[in-house]
């Protein structure tokens, strides 16, 4: 460091420092300041500090004058609730995926010729449900919180080439060609959430809910795909050297622990209705139990089966949004139940979970893929219940 560059550091420094000492005294010596409570990391806050001489329906203090007032429901039981929730969403994810080509015969097989096209799988809606049971109160008002989310899901697509073309999974040195084409992915998801959490005011009409806490996830896949011919006796079914009956099946089993955090907000319309919006981002030590590959198909060029068994650890991020409508009421005449009902339209992705492409693309051409992402999206339909 030359000399100019060492005088402007000291310089930046200096100003840092008396413009630090400044606001000090300024606070320090404000008119207010024996009016306000200083709330430091550590020290205890006792209720005449912050409570107000207001009180609530059951002659608490509870308008804070330096703690926001908390906006959790209240019903007057045992302060316990419960919530179930239908969901019925769209599992989708990169990587499955095969080429279309017109073809030319040649001594050796079949080759592509002219442009091709890509054949995906067609994902659908599927129901599953969560169920989640939690208590609120207590210790400044928090609430602790534990769900179970489930959905399994089974996705079946058939194609047939048109046009003359042919399916193709073309790598050195094998040579396939099919014109149908039938896959089958299996996904089974299996979520457990647990959370502290304490919903405040941050306006007349908004409330908000941080939390944090902890998240096991459960992901296990299986992934089939099948090449056959439509006639036994088409070009490449007739050519020894092509194989044109071809099975794929692939398995990736994991499990991941991890921390959770985001937030939930409440922004009230009137007559008990409400817009509902949430976010939360996880980060998972996760470890795949299983992953294997292994194929099959006939001809002198069909590639030998191959499997793989280990335990593969690694971090994996997970994030999940909502936006939604919902509405909720008091009942009895003590207000000892509250009942609750919100629809959102959810988003969820797990970066980096899909590992089944890249174990094909190595068992088939010696050459490895990223893993791509798992996304879910749809619909959630949550009733919940305060006794």
């Amino acid at each position: 460091m030359n000399a100019k560059q060492m005088a402007a550091l000291c310089s930046m420094l200096g100003l840092m420092l008396s413009g630090a000492a400044y606001a000090d005294s300024a606070m320090s010596g404000g008119k207010n300041q024996s009016q306000m409570p200083m709330f430091e990391q550590g020290t205890p806050i006792m209720d005449d500090q912050v409570m107000s001489n207001v009180k609530d329906k059951d002659g608490r203090m509870m308008f804070p004058t330096g703690i926001n007032y908390p906006g959790r429901i209240d019903a007057s039981g045992t302060d316990f609730f419960v919530t179930g929730s239908f969901i019925y969403w769209m599992a989708s994810t990169d990587g499955f995926n095969v080429d279309q080509y017109q073809y030319n015969a040649v001594p050796a097989g079949v080759i592509a010729s002219g442009p091709g096209t890509e054949v995906f799988v067609s994902p659908n809606y599927k129901p599953g449900f969560k169920a989640g049971i939690g208590f609120s109160g207590g210790c400044d008002d928090w609430a602790a919180y534990l769900e179970y989310t489930w959905l399994h899901q089974n996705n079946h697509t058939n194609f047939s080439a048109s046009g003359g073309s042919v399916f193709f999974l073309a790598g050195s040195p094998y040579n396939i060609a099919s014109d149908v084409l039938s896959t089958k992915w299996k996904l089974d998801l299996d979520v457990l959430d647990f959370t502290l959490s304490r919903a405040y005011y941050v306006g007349k009409r908004v409330i908000v809910e941080p939390f944090g806490g902890l998240r096991g996830a459960w992901i296990r896949q299986k992934w089939n795909m099948n090449l056959s011919s439509s006639s036994p006796t088409t070009p490449w079914a007739l050519n020894p050297l092509v194989t044109d009956t071809f099975s794929e099946n692939a398995k990736a089993n994991s499990w991941g622990l991890g921390a959770r955090l985001g937030a939930h907000s409440e922004w009230l319309i009137g007559g008990g209705f409400r817009l509902d919006a949430k976010a939360s981002g996880s980060l998972l030590f996760t470890r795949y139990q299983k992953l294997t590959e292994t194929t099959a198909g006939d001809g002198a060029m069909a590639p030998p089966s191959v499997s793989y068994y280990k335990h593969y650890d690694v971090m994996r991020a997970n994030a999940e949004m909502g936006l939604g409508l919902g509405w909720g009421c008091y009942l009895g005449s003590d207000d000892g139940f509250h009942l609750d009902l919100v629809a959102t339209y959810d988003f969820n992705i797990w970066w980096s979970q899909n590992m089944l492409r890249g174990l094909f693309d190595t068992a088939m051409f010696q050459t490895g893929n990223y893993p791509t992402d798992l996304m879910y999206h749809g619909p959630t339909l949550t009733l919940r219940l305060d006794f």
